[in-house]
């Protein structure tokens, strides 16, 4: 055991090619495992802050109107000091309002409170600073504020310097929260500002905090009895959870699917790579075996090496892991708002999964080979590629195309069990069919050219391992990068809010409610002036309705006026002419479309009818479903209707414009302004904060999942080049000249270039046929929003990629040969009888 044991460690760095692939894969792998253990935590937190800034931690809502009542609300205030003591804010979420800072338009999210001191304290939110600099002074109808470090970011603000809300009139900047609770920014920078919320005309809310369910009850009870309108009593302490844990079942399979697929690349890299070392060691085996070795003591020659490799590379893994997930944290806008602390059991199991994964590929390689005797060990190496039985290919082919229709019929989860194995078999084809293909293209090639270098190098091929490896690992390249970009595309549709449907050249909103007609005039003037080519007219309000008539919860869903049916095209996927036709059916008072979310949770279809008694000036409206939008990419609602239907409701008028690109910006700025209307950039309207995106993460799902693949591809063009020079040295002797063996090498590249990209483009395409079964699983339409246009410059890379390598490894060796037997003959020097041996060998 202790010769083994020398042995194995002197042998250790002969390989350096090896040995790097080795290492660097099993560096992946880890890295992966550590990524995919963390990510549920990871999602769970950044949903829990969008969660928990909805309702700034509380642990319950009230919302109450009291329509402008000073004494009602003084009444409604001193029974909350009896009640909760301190434990409790007044806020008026007073949505999306237009700020100017520097004549730079911004949209925040902007909230009132009552005492902004008290409401931070129960927020359970902490001042980054509140000291004003010296002598300034907050000046007399100047309204304080604190506002979010982003939104400071956004703006160029600092401390004590005042903007203009377009709403509210000048405000100062007195503090800077840390980016937590309702201070998130997400999608829009937040601002929370000190008002006297008892003059105001509006519904507010009074958030409480730690205290029970039934002394909140007797306080809406004792608030009703004084006259005030209570909306809702809402248990919010379960919310954030509930409302991460949701998002989490939705975005991880598909993050889990395309961890499977990098966890095959490695395994596939890793089998390979072994396999080489395995077979490089024959001569080594041999001599062992002479010496009275047993199968098991050979099979520990083989394995030592291999996990020597694996166990340093797993270690070197955890760390690139752990860097990985701190350099994604400072991508999000995180570093204020959230610390992820991965648990130190997910750096134990990832250990473990990537020794067994190197451990295990190390295993398959070597245990058909310690059995073979030393004839058929020294033969090995050069051993024609055979071509299984016609039947597995046939067999493999049928359960791929089974499993790849199956998710048309599944429900649930199957969804996913039928896509692993749609992926599964479909590689176990094209790694099967292979040989016969290049079969084909040699026949065919042979009946075009007939004879030379090009024909030979064909022939050869047949008989090649290395072209048919080459060909399938060139297929499994594009179709595994394929599909892992697809899913991460998919992931990042449900991570991301539906408001990116709404997509325009420049914004245009409202200073104040529009009439409907005013719209329309505004609109028309904006076309007539060649300012735009079309234009959208939309007036978004909030509402709340009860989802289940069991529960205390609400939902908030935000209704959204619209001038025609024709306007739906621009905010719904896929919606049918009938659809426009009934919106427009002057017939129907109130007609709406909703969300699939919203008809699934209701049981409503087209035709039902649909109530609000829970918001403001629509309780006694009754509405008419007249179309289900099923392109909902998240939780988002929106249920649309005709722009007069939500003018009761006094919402900003808002106007997406599509422009040919010649405008002059000025002036349309200027025009709009005259107007009473702001222009914002479509792209900048709503904030695309990184601060909840998941596309750092997903990237470096992506950048995973592309290495890797790549990595495979090289490494096995590297090593079939190295295990090939004997062959070189025969067909120089034959008489292959350089033009020879360069011809040689193109015909065998082209074959492998057309054959891996045929069947990868193929497989690739297939896998694109799940999303639909995929879409309706989730209940979010995501196939429209996944594209296979990336698949052809992913082909043509990749293609590329062969090509340039291939030639290179193969020949390379080849032409550095001939320069070195140039120079000899030029000295007059004879090769050494060594030479001659390695030359023959």
């Amino acid at each position: 055991m202790s010769v083994i044991l020398l042995h194995t460690l002197k042998s250790i760095g002969k390989r350096p090619v090896q040995t790097f692939i080795i290492v660097a894969s099993v560096i992946i792998a880890a890295a992966c495992f550590v990524l995919m253990l963390a990510m549920p935590a990871i999602f769970a937190d950044c949903y829990m802050l969008i969660g928990g800034r909805t309702f700034g931690n509380a642990d319950y809502t009230v919302e109450v109107n009291v329509d402008g009542d000073t004494d009602k609300y003084a009444s409604l205030t001193e029974l909350a000091d009896a009640r909760f003591g301190k434990n409790y804010a007044v806020v008026v979420e007073f949505g999306e309002q237009i700020v100017q800072v520097q004549s730079v338009n911004m949209m925040c999210a902007m909230t009132l409170v009552a005492d902004l001191d008290n409401y931070d304290s129960v927020n359970d939110t902490s001042f980054l600073s509140s000291s004003l600099p010296e002598g300034t002074d907050v000046p007399e109808g100047v309204f304080r504020a604190c506002v979010s470090q982003y939104f400071l970011e956004e703006s160029g603000l600092s401390l004590g310097d005042t903007f203009r809300s377009v709403a509210l009139g000048e405000i100062m900047v007195t503090a800077v929260a840390d980016n937590t609770g309702l201070y998130f920014s997400h999608p829009v920078p937040k601002i929370v500002v000190e008002a006297d919320i008892g003059t105001l005309n509006k519904p507010f809310s009074v958030r409480v905090f730690d205290c029970p369910q039934t002394d909140t009850e007797a306080f809406a009870y004792d608030i009703q009895e004084k006259g005030a309108t209570v909306y809702e009593i809402a248990d919010i302490s379960d919310f954030a959870e509930d409302f991460a844990s949701e998002r989490v079942k939705t975005n991880m399979p598909a993050v889990y699917v395309a961890a499977l697929l990098i966890v095959l690349a490695m395994i596939v890299l890793l089998r390979l790579a072994c396999a080489s070392v395995t077979r490089s060691r024959a001569e080594e085996l041999v001599r062992f075996k002479a010496a009275g070795a047993t199968p098991a003591q050979c099979m520990l020659i083989l394995l030592g090496e291999s996990a020597l490799y694996t166990v340093a590379g797993a270690l070197l893994g955890l760390g690139f892991g752990k860097l990985l997930i701190d350099s994604l944290m400072q991508g999000f806008r995180l570093a204020d708002a959230l610390s992820v602390s991965v648990a130190p059991w997910t750096y134990a199991v990832a250990f473990v999964l990537a020794c067994a994964t190197g451990i295990s590929a190390a295993a398959a390689s070597s245990l058909g080979f310690v059995s073979k005797s030393a004839t058929r060990l020294l033969s090995s190496r050069d051993k024609p590629l055979g071509t299984v039985h016609p039947v597995f290919p046939a067999v493999f082919a049928v359960a791929a195309l089974a499993f790849g229709i199956a998710p048309v019929f599944a429900t649930g989860a199957e969804v996913y069990a039928y896509m692993v194995l749609f992926l599964c078999f479909a590689c176990l084809f094209t790694a099967t069919v292979m040989p016969y293909a290049i079969r084909f293209v040699r026949f065919a090639y042979g009946r075009i050219r007939g004879s030379g270098a090009a024909c030979v190098a064909l022939d050869n091929s047949v008989k090649s391992p290395a072209v048919a490896r080459t060909t399938t690992a060139l297929a499994l390249l594009i179709s595994f990068v394929f599909t892992g970009s697809m899913l991460i595309s998919v992931v990042n549709v449900l991570s991301r809010s539906s408001t990116t449907r709404f997509a325009s050249d420049y914004v245009v909103r409202a200073d104040g409610a529009y009439t409907r007609e005013q719209a329309e005039t505004f609109a028309e003037g904006l076309k007539d002036s060649g300012f735009a080519e079309k234009v959208e007219i939309t007036a978004p309000v909030y509402i709340k309705f009860r989802l289940d008539s069991t529960k205390v919860d609400f939902q908030t869903a935000t209704m959204v006026g619209i001038g025609s049916g024709e306007s739906l095209r621009r905010f719904c996927k896929d919606i049918d002419d009938e659809t426009v036709r009934r919106f427009d059916d002057e017939n129907v008072a109130f007609p709406v479309v909703i969300n699939y979310s919203v008809s699934r949770e209701f049981g409503l279809e087209v035709g039902d009818e649909m109530r609000f008694p829970y918001t403001e000036h629509l309780q006694d409206e009754v509405a008419v479903v007249v179309g289900i939008d099923y392109t909902a990419s998240n939780y988002d609602i929106y249920i649309y209707t005709r722009f007069s239907v939500t003018r009761p409701m006094a919402a900003p008028t808002t106007l997406y414009l599509d422009t040919d690109g010649t405008e002059n910006v000025e002036a349309l700025a200027d025009y709009c302004e005259s107007n009473g209307a702001y222009l914002f950039e479509g792209d900048n309207y709503t904030y695309d904060s990184t601060s909840f995106s998941m596309n750092g993460l997903l990237s470096a799902f992506g950048t995973i999942i592309y290495v890797a693949a790549a990595m495979g591809l090289v490494n096995l063009i590297a090593i079939s080049s190295a295990e090939r020079k004997r062959e070189r040295e025969v067909f120089r002797l034959a008489g292959f000249a350089p033009c020879d063996s360069a011809r040689f090498c193109l015909s065998e590249v082209v074959t492998i270039v057309l054959l891996g990209g045929i069947a990868g483009t193929v497989y690739a395409l297939a896998v694109t046929s799940v999303l639909r079964p995929f879409s309706r699983v989730l209940g979010k339409y995501v196939a429209g929003y996944v594209s296979a246009l990336p698949l052809l410059p992913i082909a043509l890379t990749a293609c590329a990629l062969t090509l340039v390598c291939w030639l290179a490894f193969n020949l390379a060796p080849t032409f550095f040969a001939d320069i070195r037997r140039s120079a000899r003959k030029r000295r007059g020097k004879r090769p050494t009888a060594e030479e001659n041996r390695r030359r023959t060998e």
